[in-house]
């Protein structure tokens, strides 16, 4: 969004963010949520197995560990974005390459 904000347009003078083409949008991460309960519960387990770390469960694929671990989730902070002029105008020139 930093090189191509919502306002962009093509060298045509077309909008950018055109069909097919869909501008990103932030995702919330919710505990609650069972699909985002799942999605972290198989993140963990598939980086274990590539790691070779034993899963802290008996029964990974059950409701009670997908809870945990999504409360676990809740307690982690992501750093907030900090976009850099430099790589913007390195992905500019690319494109205009």
């Amino acid at each position: 969004m930093h090189v191509y904000p919502l306002d962009a347009k093509t060298k045509e003078g077309n909008p950018f963010w055109s069909l097919p083409k869909r501008p990103p949008t932030p995702a919330v991460f919710d505990k609650e949520n069972v699909l985002h309960q799942q999605l972290i519960a198989s993140t963990a387990c598939l980086s274990a197995a590539i790691f070779k770390i034993k899963i802290p469960s008996e029964q990974p694929r059950s409701a009670a560990f997908k809870i945990e671990l999504a409360e676990m989730a809740t307690k982690f902070k992501v750093p907030d974005f900090v976009p850099s002029d430099a790589e913007a105008q390195a992905i500019q020139a690319d494109v205009d390459k």
